[in-house]
């Protein structure tokens, strides 16, 4: 119809997509995001005794064994 506003829908796009595709950003936008990584030392013995003033973790081992029965590396990414 003739002059009736028109709406755009961009989708449920993070800031950094939308500055990517479209060329702008909102500045509160509920889907914007942050990707974050998080990684594990493992503390194990052998570690600590290679590396001085590096504490053991006795769950080092423990820690290792969950995240590989998970099917993850000792670095995760998020949002995975």
């Amino acid at each position: 119809r003739q002059m009736e506003q028109i709406y755009i829908s961009y989708g449920q796009k993070s800031n950094a997509e939308l500055l990517l595709l479209y060329g702008f950003a909102l500045e509160r936008n509920p889907y914007n995001s942050v990707d974050v990584t998080v990684s594990i030392a493992p503390r194990t013995a052998a570690v600590a005794a290679a590396n001085e003033g590096v504490e053991v973790d006795p769950l080092a081992q423990q820690k290792i064994d969950f995240l590989a029965a998970v099917g993850r590396d000792e670095t995760v990414d998020f949002p995975c």
